[in-house]
C-alpha cells in the first residue's frame, strides 16, 4: 500500500469504503487527534493557517503549501495513511461542479 489522498466526504464525514480496515481506523485517530487540537493549533503561529500532517496521534509535518507537504508526506512514509487538516476557523468550502448558464440568445453548458 502507498499513500494516496482519501476523499472524505464533507458532509458525513464518510471514508471510502475501498480502504482498508487497520488504515481506515488509523485515519479516523488521527482525524480525532486533530480535531481535538485544532483550538490550541488555532493560538500557535507554528499551526495557525498551516497544513498540518497527523500520524499516530502526532503531528509529523505542517506547511502553508499543502502540495509541498503532500510530497514530502509521501516522500517519508509511503506506505502509511497520513492525515492532512488544515488549521483554519472557518468551515472547510465544499466545491460542487455545476452547469453554468450563459445568454447568449441560447443555453450554454460549461
Amino acid at each position: 500500500m502507498t499513500t494516496r489522498p482519501l476523499h472524505i466526504d464533507a458532509e458525513s464525514g464518510e471514508l471510502p469504503q475501498h480502504e482498508s480496515e487497520p488504515d481506515l481506523v488509523q485515519i479516523r485517530r488521527d482525524m480525532a487527534f486533530f480535531n481535538r487540537e485544532k483550538p490550541s493549533f488555532l493560538n500557535d503561529p507554528e499551526f495557525a493557517g498551516k497544513f498540518v500532517a497527523v500520524l499516530n496521534g502526532k503531528v509529523v509535518d505542517r506547511d502553508h503549501d499543502e502540495f509541498a507537504l503532500v510530497e514530502r508526506v509521501c516522500a517519508m512514509y509511503p506506505d502509511d495513511p497520513v492525515f492532512i487538516g488544515h488549521v483554519t476557523a472557518e468551515t472547510p468550502a465544499v466545491e460542487l461542479s455545476s452547469p453554468e448558464v450563459a445568454w447568449s440568445g441560447r443555453l450554454h453548458l460549461h
